[in-house]
């Protein structure tokens, strides 16, 4: 003899879809008969919709917690590398070294090289991210 709670809980699933589908029909006015709608629910795999709901959100909520846990690491510092650094420095202290006409020209090269960053270096050219990007370029150029 199966003991029912172990049926039961094998076709919980089923059961599960078929409340919704009773509950609406109960709302538009029809007459409900549990017994019928869970056998259907039962015999049509009703419930197999249901589990791979189930997976899918479990899985949406998987890459939230490790998007959110990515997020809380803290991301280690680019210029943890000292020799680069030193390179990089030196770069934003030769381009600082040139005259007006000299800046003015590299920079309009670098914009060139880096549309997207246009709007930024005419808005705040000496500003941090810019100068950042700067250096990277001018090493790049250096070879």
């Amino acid at each position: 003899m199966v003991e029912p709670y172990l049926v039961a809980d094998r076709h919980f699933p089923h059961i599960c879809v078929g409340i919704p589908y009773a509950d609406e029909q109960e709302q538009k006015g029809n007459t409900v008969n549990l017994g019928a709608i869970y056998q259907t629910a039962i015999l049509q795999g009703w419930g197999a919709e249901y589990q791979s709901k189930l997976a899918i959100e479990e899985k949406k909520r998987e890459q939230k917690a490790r998007a959110e846990q990515a997020r809380k690491t803290p991301k280690p510092e680019p210029e943890q590398n000292p020799e680069l650094a030193v390179r990089r420095q030196a770069a934003l202290d030769s381009f600082d070294n040139l005259g007006e006409e000299g800046r003015a020209r590299v920079l309009n090269d670098f914009v060139r090289a880096n549309p997207a960053l246009g709007a930024t270096v005419k808005k705040n050219p000496g500003g941090r991210a810019v100068r950042s990007a700067l250096a990277g370029w001018l090493l790049t150029r250096q070879g």
